[in-house]
């Protein structure tokens, strides 16, 4: 990502420097700097970036009150909030009448061993599209959090 459209999605977005720097989880002076092309944007600021839009966006509202947040402290320690996020996915999912393999192969289009082990808590590498694609399926509301330290 440039510095240039990172100033254009924070216009689109309709949020001060201040506020997104907030919702990044980072120092103003830190997104000030990416901004101005003194620091290179990394690829985890992209991804809570598109995480942030993605909220944001009108093609994502939900038609539960279900939220799921998954707060990423570092991208090592992920286990125990996916733990817990594949827990709620497969009650959500059971409490739908989805059989695992039907909703692996016809609603979310994933391998039925991938969200065995997302469900199951043992996939520390989810992908955040995968997460969309769930949350988009189980018509629900992901928050993601990311806490990151530079």
């Amino acid at each position: 990502m440039t510095r240039e459209e990172l100033a254009k999605l924070q216009k689109t977005l309709g949020l001060s420097a201040v506020k997104l720097a907030d919702e990044l989880g980072i120092e103003y002076s830190t997104f000030y700097r990416y901004l101005n092309g003194k620091l290179k944007i990394p690829r985890s600021i992209e991804l809570a970036l598109q995480a942030i839009e993605g909220n944001l966006a009108k093609d994502q509202k939900s038609d539960s009150s279900e939220t799921i947040a998954l707060f990423i402290k570092s991208p090592v320690r992920l286990s125990t909030n996916l733990k817990t996020f594949g827990e709620k996915v497969k009650n959500l999912r059971e409490s739908k009448g989805i059989a695992q393999k039907d909703f692996a192969d016809d609603f979310v289009k994933i391998g039925i061993s991938y969200l065995s082990d997302i469900e199951n808590g043992k996939k520390a590498n989810i992908s955040l599209r995968s997460i969309q694609k769930i949350a988009k399926r189980l018509k629900i509301k992901v928050e993601i959090t990311f806490d990151y330290r530079e």
